[in-house]
């Protein structure tokens, strides 16, 4: 039986999209990361969600820095390169739980009832989260900006919050899983056919 697993989406991009300082964020994700290991005794799988050929955009290159700075690398694992969308969302969809700097892997994990903490630059993950769990849930509970994020000294009490709280919110997704994907087909209904 596979130990439980703690997925992470780390996203090269949101440094020079929200400009924070690149030592910053490394640090804080490392941090996140050595406390899920070290302390919690919990695997990690970093998924670097997005390929591209300019550096700045690509997760690789940032899970590869990532992988190198942990202080448990027999605790942390990279998801090779080279897999497809659908093959992320299967590694993300068999995690216990997903922390999610890039929007795909936060709707890979919510899609599949896995649940997620976000770690953000602007307003997009607040009305996902905000209609499947409500606003104050969302806002309060499963969504950080990555300016706190980063400026924070300790592993921001709130990722730990709902990390202890994943069950309750594992139970929520998995009742509202089916109306969501109900919801989320009838937009193929407003698109145009041939």
């Amino acid at each position: 039986h596979e130990k439980p697993f703690v997925s992470i989406s780390v996203s090269e991009g949101i440094q020079r999209f929200s400009g924070t300082d690149v030592d910053q964020h490394l640090n804080a994700i490392v941090n996140l990361i050595d406390y899920f290991t070290n302390e919690i005794g919990v695997r990690v799988l970093i998924v670097p969600h997005v390929h591209e050929t300019y550096l700045w955009n690509d997760d690789s290159w940032l899970a590869q820095r990532v992988g190198l700075a942990c202080k448990d690398p027999t605790m942390v694992k990279i998801a090779p390169i080279h897999l497809s969308a659908s093959d992320y969302k299967a590694l993300i969809a068999a995690s216990e739980f997903c922390i999610a700097e890039r929007m795909h892997a936060a709707i890979a994990a919510l899609s599949t009832a896995v649940p997620v903490f976000c770690i953000g630059y602007s307003i997009k993950y607040r009305g996902i989260l905000g209609d499947i769990f409500g606003r104050k849930v969302a806002d309060d509970n499963l969504l950080i900006s990555i300016k706190d994020f980063v400026e924070s000294s300790d592993v921001p009490e709130v990722c730990l919050q709902t990390w202890q709280s994943r069950a309750v919110y594992k139970q929520v997704l998995e009742t509202k899983i089916g109306a969501l994907k109900l919801a989320t087909n009838l937009n193929y209904n407003l698109l145009p056919r041939d």
